[in-house]
């Protein structure tokens, strides 16, 4: 029994000593056989404190709420994580030390609130509070994970950074070196020493990093025009006849041999005047060649003209001496459907076989006079020595037809004579 004024308030337990907070009576009805669940006192939790009353039960939607927002949160933080790696990592963080904090009497309870953790539900709290450190374990090593992915690819920036800044110094260098050798090789040639200005420029064109090397290249090649045979003997094959021509007759040399130093110019123009004969006699002999060349090729289309238009004459020949080789068996036209339309059979009766037979028929009016003719393929192709094949040939029907004429030809146009059986 406790007095009048003592429900709603917290007081000590006289057996146990513990403190309690004193439910409100509530009014029910003298016949109730037991009482409501809502006229019950709120559950109590044993704590290194005493017994603390524990907070009702949330309700299935605020939980659902909750869950929610607790997914999507953990879903935000798993996206940012590749972008903002730093999120993720922190929030696993907090979240496995609130874990941790369940553990320590001081600040238990703050953390059990933070977590929603009802002290009554044990089993219900023990699995949250696990899926709540496996989700910041999870956390931390995908932050971490991004962490390191972003340091990595800053330190390879950076590296790559630093080397693309070393080739460019280096091939800077390069270039500066270059230049200065080939300005020593212009003035080696300027002075008629085409040793020291070939190893000038020899020197630039193996200098590593370098890339400005077309002014080099072209000294290089001007040294070669004037100084190698083998080179000069190309040049002189690939000139255009009337170019050849002005230099073997005149000694006008051509522009691509000019190199603008008085000491090559005079040496490759003793070097192509040198060979110019040589040059000359091989330049004719491969225009001969060329010539007999193409000679050849006109003499094989000639010959095959020849053995085309042999062969076509022998056909013809061959069909002439059968002078009717076809046999028309039996034909006939007749209108239907806005369409004349003859059909028949013919056969084959020489020892040759046919192939790419037409067969044309005419149209003609009473008085004989010319309507329109119409031709198609017969059905088999080619026609064997001795074989029947049946053919139709279809026109629009005009009223005047009166009479209808056949004839065979072949599809290229040769006609095949032909008899009625």
């Amino acid at each position: 029994m406790v007095a009048d004024d003592v429900p709603g308030k917290r007081a000590k337990c006289p057996h146990c000593g513990a403190i309690l907070l004193v439910p409100q009576p509530d009014l029910v009805s003298i016949d109730a056989a037991a009482p409501s669940p809502a006229t019950l006192a709120r559950p109590v939790a044993h704590s290194a404190r005493g017994v603390v009353p524990t907070s009702p039960a949330i309700s299935s939607p605020k939980r659902r709420k909750r869950r929610l927002w607790l997914a999507l949160l953990v879903v935000a933080a798993v996206i940012a994580a590749p972008f903002a790696p730093m999120f993720p990592l922190w929030f696993g963080i907090v979240l496995l030390v609130a874990c941790v904090a369940t553990f320590v009497p001081r600040v238990q309870g703050l953390s059990r609130r933070l977590l929603r953790l009802n002290p009554a539900e044990k089993w219900h709290s023990n699995i949250r509070l696990t899926m709540y450190a496996l989700i910041g374990l999870v956390l931390i090593l995908a932050g971490s994970t991004s962490a390191w992915d972003k340091a990595d690819q800053r330190r390879s920036a950076a590296q790559q950074a630093a080397e693309e800044a070393e080739q460019r110094r280096l091939t800077d260098e390069a270039n500066a070196q270059v230049v200065a050798l080939v300005a020593e090789a212009t003035e080696a040639l300027n002075a008629g020493d085409i040793d020291a200005g070939r190893k000038s420029v020899q020197a630039a064109l193996v200098l590593p990093h370098a890339n400005n090397l077309a002014e080099a290249s072209s000294v290089e090649l001007q040294i070669r025009y004037a100084t190698d045979p083998d080179r000069m003997w190309v040049v002189l094959m690939g000139l255009h006849d009337l170019t050849f021509l002005e230099l073997e007759e005149y000694g006008t040399m051509p522009k691509q041999l000019l190199s603008g130093y008085e000491e090559f110019d005079a040496r490759a123009t003793d070097l192509a005047l040198a060979q110019i004969e040589e040059v000359a006699a091989a330049r004719d002999k491969r225009r001969q060649a060329e010539l007999a060349a193409q000679e050849r090729r006109e003499e094989e289309r000639r010959l095959s003209e020849e053995r085309r238009i042999a062969e076509a004459k022998r056909r013809q020949e061959e069909l002439e001496r059968h002078s009717t080789p076809l046999v028309v068996e039996s034909w006939r036209w007749s209108s239907e459907y806005g369409y004349a339309t003859a059909e028949g059979e013919v056969t084959n009766r020489s020892d040759i076989r046919l192939e790419s037979v037409q067969v044309v028929v005419s149209f003609y009016t009473k008085d004989g006079q010319f309507i329109t003719s119409s031709s198609a393929l017969v059905e088999y192709d080619p026609i064997l020595p001795g074989q029947t094949t049946p053919f139709e040939v279809m026109a629009r029907y005009n009223p005047q037809m009166k009479s209808a004429r056949l004839a065979f030809k072949h599809f290229w146009g040769g006609t095949i004579p032909y008899t009625k059986r």
